[in-house]
């Protein structure tokens, strides 16, 4: 799986799954100091971290809010690993981004990035909220497993006035993650250099001239 183009649904995802999921999500007090703070250039975003234990996850502590939310998770992570089942997830995270809110343009810094495929599965979400590729945006409605190309210079802006919630899984293959263990190589080590960020400049010029 490596797209040339921002983002490709890859089929469709059981709305029950998402419902019941987005029932919880929605639930959840998402400004509570459990939930690491992503990125961020103004509000910024919230997370909650899927460990799979094949990577040194970020530390978050076990609250009830955070075990709350993995547990209503494990449904669509079942259905994801039996859509997936000759990947290895390496990274996973329930990605809560507040309304009026952008991340940093920015380069996924890691082996794990380079070599595999990033998937989003929007939980809930508004019109407003697109993934940002160079100079391109693109809206991610609910119902779908997306893939999204990461390798590139990118960003996520909620320009809504809702939250917007989407599951976000980092992916590779099996035989290319055997490999690697092979080879001793550290997959989430850095292939780039990880500050390199561009926060103002393209979301600057993508205003300027009306495309956001």
């Amino acid at each position: 799986m490596l797209i040339d183009t921002a983002v490709k649904s890859l089929g469709t995802v059981p709305q029950k799954l998402i419902d019941e999921f987005a029932n919880v999500c929605q639930q959840v007090d998402w400004s509570h100091e459990d939930f690491g703070r992503g990125n961020n250039l103004t509000i910024g975003s919230k997370v909650v971290r899927i460990p799979y234990g094949v990577r040194q996850d970020p530390y978050q502590p076990d609250t009830p809010q955070v075990l709350m939310v993995r547990d209503a998770f494990k449904k669509i992570d079942q259905w994801a690993h039996t859509q997936l089942s000759d990947k290895i997830f390496v990274k996973g995270e329930i990605n809560y981004m507040f309304p009026n809110s952008i991340l940093d343009f920015h380069y996924d810094p890691c082996w794990f990035h380079e070599h595999g495929s990033r998937i989003h599965i929007p939980i809930f979400t508004n019109p407003q909220c697109h993934w940002l590729q160079g100079k391109e945006k693109t809206f991610m409605p609910v119902g779908h497993l997306y893939e999204v190309n990461n390798r590139v210079l990118h960003s996520f802006w909620n320009n809504g006035t809702t939250g917007r919630v989407h599951v976000v899984l980092d992916i590779l293959d099996k035989n290319l993650y055997n490999q690697a263990i092979e080879q001793n190589i550290v997959i989430d080590s850095f292939t780039i250099d990880p500050t390199i960020t561009d926060p103002k400049n393209i979301l600057d010029e993508l205003l300027d001239q009306g495309k956001i």
